[in-house]
């Protein structure tokens, strides 16, 4: 994931491989895992997930994460997004990332996405992190109310119906009861967009949280 430049390149494909794979059974398995504060106290993965992020980061910046008509599984830094965000859907975890500066540094890809790239599971990482008192704590330190409203307002062509109500959510989420009272054109969207889901829901035998 580091890209080091003394490996050889056929030893980089044979490690993407490998580590696609594992990324790959992380992004199916997180989710159903049991986590508890107990399992965090160490947190001896801290450098890997480092690796992780700043590897999303990198890309990012360089423009070689393109987005794709469908999900290509041997695109690490896809996976690597899909895994982040469903970590941090069991909230217990995101005491650890906040200690590690993925919420900066998600703010910043947010800010750095080009129309071409993945935007949607950076939203549901914010938005994740965000449901997290802590967490939300710290997006606010971050500037993170006026970063996701700046893209939901400048961008709003680059979100999908779920990323947009993510992105309303956790405006929410960051916002005073007075700042909510006061945006009513943005509250009676968001309750729009939550009706159509529960109107949507209705209409199945059961709903799943949906892996990324």
């Amino acid at each position: 994931m580091n890209d080091d430049p003394p490996i050889k390149p056929p030893h980089k494909l044979c490690y993407k491989y490998v580590t696609d794979r594992f990324l790959i059974l992380a992004v199916k398995t997180v989710s159903f895992v049991p986590l508890t504060n107990d399992d965090i106290i160490t947190r001896k993965y801290t450098d890997t997930f480092c690796t992780m992020y700043k590897r999303v980061k990198r890309n990012l910046q360089s423009g070689s994460l393109i987005e794709r008509p469908k999900f290509d599984p041997n695109e690490t830094t896809d996976v690597v997004l899909s895994f982040l965000c469903n970590l941090a859907y069991r909230t217990v975890i995101v005491p650890w990332f906040l200690g590690i500066g993925l919420i900066e540094s998600m703010l910043e890809c947010l800010k750095i996405m080009r129309p071409s790239q993945p935007v949607h599971r950076i939203i549901w990482t914010i938005h994740n992190i965000s449901r997290h008192d802590d967490g939300a704590d710290e997006l606010r330190k971050f500037d993170g109310l006026s970063i996701v409203k700046d893209f939901q307002i400048k961008r709003p062509d680059d979100l999908n119906d779920e990323s947009s109500l993510d992105l309303s959510i956790t405006i929410a989420l960051l916002s005073t009861s007075e700042q909510i009272r006061s945006d009513n054109k943005r509250k009676n969207k968001i309750l729009n967009q939550l009706l159509q889901v529960t109107i949507d829901a209705d209409k199945v035998s059961f709903a799943k949280k949906k892996l990324v």
